[in-house]
């Protein structure tokens, strides 16, 4: 009896060092409350385990030992995956935060545009009421210039050229008359006297005006010199003396 409770002894001796190596590993710790209890059975009596079976657990407890180093094992590349799992997760998550944060700069960039092609549209459109302005004002100048330009073409339809010839000396001839209020001389260009007989001293002075039908008072001035033609037709009016000009339709 004593050889045995000796053997169970050095057995439980054996089992507790494991335990204390492997102390992390719950399948051990599992393993050896086992053998605690079947020890804790021989001593009581309740077992008929002789000393070579007692013994035999202990020249076998190498396949626990190898059982729970696979199942060690398989904690591990379960802890791995779960790892591994947790690594994709983070990763993937941190893509998503990349990919939200890409869009939102997106999001900015099109605001942006937006605003810029709105401050486009409103400056466009100032320019283009300006623009209309600006037409509406030149179509207006424009009728205004043709409504002009009809009614002095029709006062030009009554007009009637008149061609006056002065003949004198001098070496500037002009005539002046009520046709533009006396207020611009008409230079006059001398020609060659289309007769044979002309004045000794004297040239023929020539110029064209537009006037309409009516009588007109003129008078020449010769080197700057008033004077009257006496070949025409004249008027006197106190001391004012003019030749006349009559413009027939």
């Amino acid at each position: 009896m004593n050889t045995l409770n000796e053997n169970v002894n050095i057995f439980i001796e054996s089992q507790n060092a494991t335990e204390e190596v492997s102390s992390s590993n719950s399948e051990k710790r599992s393993d050896l409350v086992l053998v605690r209890t079947d020890a804790a059975k021989i001593l009581d009596g309740t077992s008929t385990l002789s000393t070579q079976q007692v013994a035999h657990p202990v020249s076998e407890n190498h396949t626990p030992r190898n059982n729970c180093d696979w199942t060690e094992e398989l904690i591990i590349a379960d802890h791995n995956d779960d790892l591994d799992a947790e690594n994709r997760e983070v990763e993937n998550q941190a893509e998503i935060y990349r990919l939200k944060f890409m869009m939102h700069q997106k999001e900015l960039e099109l605001s942006r545009l937006k605003q810029e092609i709105e401050k486009e549209k409103l400056a466009l459109s100032v320019l283009q009421t300006k623009a209309e302005t600006e037409i509406s004002k030149a179509q207006k100048l424009i009728s205004e210039k043709n409504a002009e330009l009809h009614i002095a073409e029709e006062g030009l339809s009554g007009l009637e050229e008149v061609e006056i010839e002065y003949w004198g000396d001098g070496e500037t001839v002009e005539v002046a008359g009520s046709f533009n209020g006396w207020h611009h001389r008409i230079k006059m260009d001398p020609h060659l006297a289309a007769s044979i007989i002309e004045p000794v001293g004297s040239r023929l002075w020539r110029t064209v005006l537009w006037l309409y039908p009516g009588i007109y008072e003129i008078k020449f001035i010769v080197d700057g010199h008033w004077r009257v033609d006496p070949q025409r037709e004249s008027t006197t009016r106190g001391t004012i003396h003019n030749n006349i000009l009559r413009v027939n339709r």
